[in-house]
């Protein structure tokens, strides 16, 4: 499987990433809907405690959540790219941290806004909340960043680690550049329905 998440094609490697991440996040939601408490997990998290969605305006309350998600989340998916173990990218792991931790969330009844009772696991819940948009983005930027990869380990259990290229060298090629706007432009939607659903609730 990793071998298609290395793939010259940028779309086979969105597939593959995107179905990975998916799986993950399906099962770590059964496995919180099933054994753990509502609620354990909110506020646990250190994203939690940042003071992001507190404005009185929509422009307020989405300007620090999509700068925090592109540049912080979004970015530290890119960073981690530019390191490889064995044929997987760093930046994939990165991603799918995101997802199980969002499957958690659910499976508990853990998000910054409760929803009452712990959702059971079910892709309908999935494509109607904006969590679900900001993660793919995020799976977007680990394919479409792929290639920054320079740094290369050569196993889990080998930390034996070699430069593969120079910084001068590291280019993005158009598909990729697509890509990557698609994910911004995915990440603000979600943002932007998420700033909507804030503002809902605190007014």
């Amino acid at each position: 499987m990793a071998r298609w998440y290395v793939h010259p094609n940028v779309f086979i490697r969105v597939a593959s990433m995107w179905g990975s991440c998916l799986l993950l996040a399906l099962a770590v939601w059964t496995l919180a809907y099933a054994l753990l408490p509502d609620g354990i997990a909110r506020g646990a998290l250190p994203v939690q405690r940042l003071p992001l969605g507190q404005g009185h305006t929509l422009l307020a309350v989405l300007i620090p959540i999509f700068l925090y998600n592109l540049v912080i989340a979004g970015g530290l998916v890119a960073v981690a790219n530019l390191f490889r173990v064995g044929a997987t990218p760093l930046g994939l792991i990165a991603a799918a941290i995101n997802w199980a931790l969002y499957g958690l969330l659910l499976g508990s009844d853990s998000l910054g806004i409760p929803i009452g009772h712990k959702l059971a696991p079910s892709l309908t819940p999935l494509l109607h909340r904006s969590g679900l948009e900001e993660l793919t983005a995020y799976a977007l930027i680990a394919a479409a960043t792929t290639g920054l990869f320079t740094y290369h380990q050569r196993s889990w259990l080998d930390w034996t680690t070699t430069r593969e290229r120079r910084w001068k060298e590291l280019r993005i090629p158009r598909p990729e550049r697509l890509v990557l706007a698609a994910a911004i432009a995915l990440l603000l939607t979600a943002n932007l329905r998420e700033a909507v659903a804030i503002l809902g609730v605190t007014r």
